[in-house]
């Protein structure tokens, strides 16, 4: 399938380098790379309205840094579950849950003692609800100054 003109292929490579190190802690392989390309084609947004400025946002902040990745995140599971962001992660995902070397990562469950286990449980909950409370500071006044804001990109696209 050849490469849609339309699409920034960089963009979306960029795209995909971050969301793998954020997912998995590595580096896409040219395979995951480019089912990422494919799968892009058949992502729901692009059917629906033009995206949001929220949700522009949110992906531009995401691809500058995996802190502002997992915040970005972190508020659009709550904020626009279904926004562009997160049917980006998703597509993501399902790339890397079913490629070497990626699927080791994401498919194998941790061993311990259930003390351990406990702890991890908690911790990943804590650091969860601190990267929500920063998103939220950094997020939710972007978000509610652009639905107050017109938005001239999508009004420029819908022409």
């Amino acid at each position: 399938m050849a490469a849609d003109p339309l699409v920034d292929q960089e963009a979306l490579a960029h795209e995909c380098r971050a969301f793998t190190a954020y997912l998995t802690g590595l580096a896409p392989t040219p395979y995951v790379l480019e089912k990422y390309r494919l799968g892009h084609g058949r992502i729901p947004y692009l059917t629906q309205e033009p995206p949001r400025q929220v949700d522009r946002l949110l992906l531009g902040a995401a691809t500058h840094g995996t802190l502002l990745l997992r915040c970005a995140d972190a508020y659009a599971r709550i904020a626009r579950p279904t926004g562009m962001l997160r049917q980006k992660l998703v597509l993501a995902l399902a790339v890397l849950e079913n490629s070497p070397p990626s699927h080791l990562r994401l498919n194998s469950a941790r061993e311990g003692s259930l003390a351990v286990l406990a702890l991890g449980v908690v911790g990943r909950g804590l650091g969860f609800s601190l990267t929500l409370l920063f998103g939220f500071l950094v997020f939710a006044p972007l978000h509610l100054i652009s639905a107050l804001v017109p938005d001239r990109k999508a009004a420029v696209d819908r022409g």
